[in-house]
């Protein structure tokens, strides 16, 4: 399992309107992981997206589970768009903040974050 995590000194995800788009580090992180899963094309990935129990909804139907699942997506097409195969991808979710880091406080900024589940073929059959 990998976490990337929006730290508050170099973020992945831009701040304001839109909370499910990456920053440029973000595109270029994703864009750097994308061209190592790539090269097993016989592992298959998993995609969480994550809030902090903070967050503060942009507008009122946009909850911390719609930008959990946006922020998965947005890497899952980071992914798509830099080597990694659709049959690669088993699954998108997104948790809000019901799965928040252990070590870190629920309102933590490092609770923003995907992490990517990397599994070997054999492990999903």
């Amino acid at each position: 399992m990998i976490n990337f995590l929006d730290r508050p000194n170099q973020p992945i995800f831009q701040t304001g309107t839109n909370a499910a788009k990456f920053t440029d580090y973000g595109t270029w992180v994703f864009k750097t992981v994308a061209w190592e899963i790539a090269r097993y094309t016989n592992t298959v990935i998993e995609l969480e997206g994550h809030t902090t129990k903070s967050f503060k909804p942009i507008r009122g139907d946009y909850t911390g589970w719609d930008v959990s699942s946006d922020r998965a997506n947005l890497a899952r097409r980071r992914l798509l768009d830099n080597g990694v195969k659709e049959p690669q991808i088993a699954k998108v979710s997104g948790l809000s903040d019901r799965k928040t880091l252990k070590d870190r406080k629920d309102e933590d900024p490092t609770n923003n974050r995907v992490t990517i589940m990397i599994r070997g073929a054999k492990e999903q059959e």
